[in-house]
């Protein structure tokens, strides 16, 4: 359960987390670092709610814990700092060129330094024997961009509206719950905000708060699905089912949405005054 809503919590902010990855690309133009700080902003108080909730379990004083330690955030921590350094050096590279380099190069260093000619040996079998198994989210991820530039050329085109003349955090909410909705019956984040942000884009002037939405619709689907690539992880790993999983979350869920509903209404009124 604390593993479930710990991923899913992680991809409200995280830049390294394929659903930052997808916002920045539905929503065009968004600012990676006032969508983070959205993100933390519900993933914070969230993490607190649940470590809660988990202490008032009878069963807790047989929870172990997980084994932490400090050289298991170095490399993470690091690559986090580059690339906030190389974006406020170079601003004009994209976020997601960034990481993409710095997660290439970043390993490479460590290993050489490491290991001389057999960390080079490691890399290159990473690359041929390890990543190729990453195929099916690539592709996942290339198939949302070109759904969207699909839908959203064919609203330009056909003169199909959702009948809404503004996106704001009323319209955001809506499209967090439409999303977790959707996740509860199994079908995947992904799908359902990539359909609608091609509808949303033409109204968008907000593109921050249009990824922010993105960014909780992934978090609250993934934590309350019961086909959420985490859950089915976890059913391989531990033999728990997805169904009871969901039966764990969804109380937790309907908390997480209240959350999201109301950062997102102070996320719209801060950007309107720094405006």
């Amino acid at each position: 359960m604390l593993m479930s809503r710990g991923f899913g919590l992680a991809a409200l902010w995280s830049p390294f987390f394929v659903a930052m990855g997808l916002a920045l690309t539905l929503a065009p133009g968004a600012r990676l670092l006032p969508v983070s700080l959205g993100g933390l902003a519900v993933a914070m108080p969230a993490l607190l709610l649940t470590g809660l909730l988990l202490c008032r379990r009878d069963d807790i004083d047989t929870f172990a814990g997980y084994p932490m330690h400090a050289e298991a955030l170095r490399l993470p921590l690091l690559l986090v700092v580059i690339v906030a350094i190389s974006h406020e050096l170079a601003p004009a590279l994209g976020i997601i060129t960034l990481i993409t380099i710095s997660a290439l190069l970043l390993p490479l260093a460590v290993l050489l330094r490491g290991n001389g000619a057999a960390g080079l040996r490691q890399y290159r079998a990473h690359i041929e024997t390890t990543l190729p198994g990453m195929a099916g989210e690539l592709l996942l991820f290339l198939a949302a961009g070109i759904l969207t530039a699909g839908i959203a050329s064919w609203v330009h085109f056909s003169g199909f509206t959702l009948q809404l003349t503004h996106f704001g955090a009323l319209e955001a909410a809506g499209l967090v719950g439409f999303s977790a909705l959707a996740a509860s019956f199994g079908i995947h984040p992904l799908i359902s905000v990539s359909s609608l942000a091609g509808m949303l884009l033409p109204i968008t002037d907000n593109l921050d708060l249009l990824a922010l939405s993105i960014l909780m619709s992934w978090s609250l689907g993934v934590i309350l699905s019961p086909c959420s690539g985490t859950h089915l992880a976890m059913q391989g790993r531990f033999g728990i089912s997805g169904f009871r999983m969901m039966a764990w979350n969804w109380r937790f869920c309907l908390l997480l949405f209240a959350l999201d509903a109301l950062v997102l209404g102070l996320f719209e009124r801060l950007g309107q005054g720094a405006a």
